[in-house]
């Protein structure tokens, strides 16, 4: 099985949707597959500080029994992980980094 994530800080795209994502996310990873995606987003608490969320629609449940191995690896981390410490795992399982770092030429204005 082929999963991949995205991180949107990452991404060429990203400071041109950077307000869609909205001002509570700090940070948002996509993970992917055929069947379904979800995201890890980084939410700014104000003086609580930054947590992590997972956001699963109820399309996507399904990831719960196709990657236990990430869910297990989440609550391992507990509370106070970092989005690199997901990043970590998300390699350390063997899922694929699918961030396009550089604007395609049909994008570039040069």
């Amino acid at each position: 099985m082929t999963v991949k994530f995205i991180v949107s800080r990452e991404a060429w795209w990203y400071d041109a949707n950077k307000s869609a994502l909205g001002d509570a996310f700090t940070d948002v990873l996509n993970i992917i597959h055929d069947d379904w995606e979800f995201m890890v987003v980084e939410v700014d608490l104000g003086r609580y500080g930054d947590a992590l969320q997972v956001k699963v629609f109820d399309d996507a449940w399904k990831a719960f029994d196709a990657i236990p191995e990430f869910f297990e690896g989440l609550a391992d981390l507990g509370k106070g992980a970092t989005v690199e410490d997901i990043i970590d795992l998300m390699v350390s399982l063997g899922f694929t980094d699918g961030t396009e770092r550089e604007t395609p030429a049909r994008y570039r204005k040069d």
